[in-house]
């Protein structure tokens, strides 16, 4: 798979300017990976990526990552059950992924940010508070209410790899795009836990998951709207 690997295109650009007996621009200097990625030309762009890393993430792990808890603690579907729904779930989270990334091939990725972010913002809070206080004795209803959600949060973090691909540019690609995914997702993986470790406190997990959804929805959507369009910068790089 690796062989089929084609190299970025300000490499290949340099190797053709070698080939071709000239002399390459010099390579960008500035220390330590992270010395560069933290430089002031580049720290706000790098801390811009990990925030939409961990509020387009974070609703995988308000739905995916804590509904079988809450299947479990907050409705009391038996463990059968509950297991079932979270596959059914993971499968359709799977699919809508693949199906979002497309889409952001065609009208770009901030629409898709912006859509699926919008999406998660009203459903995500709106169908765990009626799944406690409408469908708490239907399983089924509980099942298609957590559908909604874990497609949702598929569907916005469907172009987060591409994003951070195109926002960094070449020379700072690879270490920006770590940081920023791995910064991101750890942060957003301790939701479940921060959530979690509250609602001992508050005494019902659901309000504390809504609210938590709610936060971090209108900050995601804040983000965005200081973003650019980035589909096809790396076309463009080359």
């Amino acid at each position: 798979m690796l062989r089929r690997v084609q190299e970025s295109p300000l490499w290949t650009a340099r190797n053709r300017v070698i080939a071709a007996g000239a002399k390459p621009a010099p390579r960008p200097r500035g220390g330590s990976p992270a010395r560069v990625i933290f430089a002031k030309r580049w720290r706000g762009l790098v801390l811009f990526g990990s925030a939409i890393v961990f509020t387009a993430s974070a609703p995988y792990y308000l739905t995916t990552g804590i509904l079988p808890t809450v299947f479990k603690t907050s409705f009391d579907l038996p463990q059968n059950q509950a297991s079932l729904f979270v596959i059914i779930n993971v499968i359709g989270s799977a699919v809508i992924a693949v199906l979002c990334g497309h889409l952001s091939q065609h009208v770009g990725r901030r629409p898709v940010f912006v859509w699926a972010g919008a999406g998660c913002l009203i459903l995500i809070p709106g169908l765990y508070w009626l799944m406690q206080a409408a469908f708490a004795d239907a399983p089924a209803l509980i099942l298609v209410c957590s559908a909604v959600m874990v497609v949702l949060s598929g569907a916005v973090s469907a172009p987060l790899i591409i994003f951070l691909n195109e926002t960094f540019p070449t020379e700072i690609r690879s270490t920006a795009t770590a940081f920023a995914w791995n910064i991101g997702y750890g942060l957003s993986g301790l939701m479940p836990t921060v959530v979690t470790a509250i609602s001992a406190r508050t005494g019902n997990l659901v309000n504390v998951i809504v609210v938590s959804a709610i936060v971090i929805g209108l900050a995601l959507l804040a983000l965005l709207f200081g973003a650019k369009e980035t589909r096809g910068r790396m076309d463009a790089e080359g």
